[in-house]
């Protein structure tokens, strides 16, 4: 049986966003987005139809959108009244985007000038290019009469609704209609590119396929985005995210490498850039990382979390407690942080301080299927095993493909003598994890008290197949050997147990079994 962790923090870069939803489904909250398009101001608006374009062009765009509005506003914004007007007209109205614009011409020219301006959440995640911000455009007059600049015109600004919609959708956390909108806006960006730079919408919906677990699209959406902007740090730490969820520790460094090089002001790539030396069980180098992420930004609760977890993994239980209780300091509603803690102070065998922070995490997240399996863990330290096994359950019906909390509700069985129904869980943690050695282990300790030998002999050699410096493997096989009465393989078992054995009480174990069966 062993204690859990959990809650390492490891997040796609968004800014100003909405926070990842680890443990249960985020509620879609995509709502109506309306689009607000002024009359263009100008002249001879009946022959030109400037706004007439524009507005047919996004109606046909969005048609098949039920959550868009695109809504016509008869009085022009003049180039005197701007963006003030624009702002006060989208909230009275409550629109989430405002189009307004004018144009003019002479014998030779056209002066055209347009303004999208995004009123919603969605402004915080895109920068639009200076001209769709009012910068006057100078063009033949010929393109205005042929109707060149009403169609480009139009073309220009469904391609930011379309982005807008997109980005709103994400903002939301609706991750597949972000992904729809988006690969919408990315069929008629070519031509438009210079109203916004679609490595942006490769960044969005590349992070969205994040969210999804859709781990290559990912990557194939950064690549992009950093082939368009090969100085796009935020897009090297999103695929440096997407080839850690992939446990490709060493292209993720690499990616979180050059994000810092990029930026090395920016504590959240330290943060996952620890995250994956975490991973890769080289702990000494992810504190460092940490470490510096919290110089960077001393109030990063997510850092202390999991800097925390990386003192538990060496072992100092008291550093990753402090780090812990910083964290929920700065986020009392922080359920990762109250279930690492509980692991901590369950490898303190504090158990009851350990079920009490469970409990805390518990009551924040009741869908926590981890923290019901630590506190059956707790629980099963203390022999109270119908309660342990009570919360395996939960675990395990929140999370049926849970191989862990299998494991564990064997080891409960098994303590209280029930070798059928552990050796039943046991099975089922194999199946979801074949190189479960400990599964392995308990299975071949319950066949070995039903007196099936061969049976745990069977399952100790796959331990020994997985780990073969495993010296109590070694040991429990050569057990169930003497109990089968073969003592040649016996002393044979616990010979190879000696050798490789490190720990000073399995190593005593085996010594007086020799001495016992070899007669010293």
């Amino acid at each position: 049986m062993s204690l859990g962790g959990g809650g390492i923090g490891l997040h796609f870069l968004q800014p100003q966003l909405s926070p990842l939803c680890l443990i249960q489904q985020c509620e879609q909250k995509t709502k109506t987005v309306t689009v607000l398009l002024a009359e263009f101001d100008g002249v001879d608006a009946k022959n030109y139809r400037v706004t007439e374009t524009i507005l047919q062009n996004l109606q046909d765009a969005t048609k098949n959108y039920p959550t868009v509005k695109i809504q016509p506003l008869k009085p022009a914004i003049s180039q005197q009244e701007g963006k003030d007007k624009a702002r006060e007209l989208g909230k009275n109205k409550k629109a989430d985007i405002v189009i307004w614009g004018w144009y003019g011409k002479t014998q030779q020219k056209a002066l055209v000038s347009v303004n999208f301006e995004i009123l919603s959440a969605a402004k915080d995640y895109i920068d639009v290019g200076k001209q769709v911000q009012g910068e006057p455009r100078n063009m033949a007059v010929a393109s205005l009469e042929h109707f060149e600049i009403q169609v480009n015109l139009a073309e220009e600004l469904k391609y930011l609704t379309l982005v807008t919609l997109g980005v709103s959708a994400y903002a939301a956390d609706d991750w597949d209609n972000a992904i729809n909108q988006l690969t919408e806006a990315l069929s008629v960006a070519k031509p438009n590119k210079a109203a916004l730079d679609p490595a942006t919408i490769y960044f969005y919906r590349g992070t969205a396929y994040g969210y999804k677990k859709e781990y290559d699209r990912a990557i194939a959406d950064f690549n992009q985005a950093i082939i368009l902007n090969p100085k796009y740090a935020e897009a090297l730490n999103n695929r440096g995210n997407a080839y850690g969820y992939k446990k490709e520790y060493n292209r993720a460094i690499a990616d979180y490498n050059q994000a810092l090089r990029l930026n090395p002001k920016y504590a959240e790539f330290f943060n996952n850039h620890g995250v994956a030396y975490n991973d890769k069980k080289e702990y000494d180098r992810a504190i460092v990382d940490y470490n510096q992420a919290l110089r960077l930004n001393p109030n990063y609760a997510e850092v202390f979390n999991n800097r925390g977890n990386a003192y538990n993994y060496k072992k100092e239980y008291d550093r990753a407690i402090a780090d812990f209780n910083q964290a929920l300091l700065l986020n009392p509603k922080y359920a990762e942080a109250f279930n690492n803690r509980g692991t901590a102070y369950g490898y303190k065998k504090e158990y009851d301080r350990a079920i009490a922070d469970y409990n805390q995490a518990l009551l924040l997240n009741p869908k926590y299927a981890a923290a019901f399996n630590n506190r059956g863990n707790a629980y099963g330290y203390k022999k109270e095993y119908d309660r342990a096994i009570a919360n395996y359950n939960q675990a395990l019906l929140l999370n049926p493909k849970y191989a862990e909390a299998f494991n564990n509700r064997g080891i409960a069985y098994y303590s209280k003598k029930e070798y059928d129904r552990a050796i039943a869980d046991f099975n089922q943690a194999l199946l979801l994890n074949s190189k479960d050695a400990a599964a392995f282990n308990n299975r071949g300790s319950a066949y070995g008290n039903k007196g099936e030998y061969d049976r745990a002999i069977a399952d100790f050699n796959q331990v020994l197949l997985l780990y073969p410096k495993d010296a109590a493997a070694f040991n429990s096989r050569g057990s169930a050997y003497e109990l089968k009465g073969d003592k040649v393989k016996a002393i044979e078992s616990y010979r190879q147990a000696l050798a490789v054995a490190q720990d000073p009480q399995v190593k005593e174990f085996a010594q007086g079994k020799l001495k016992e069966l070899e007669g010293k």
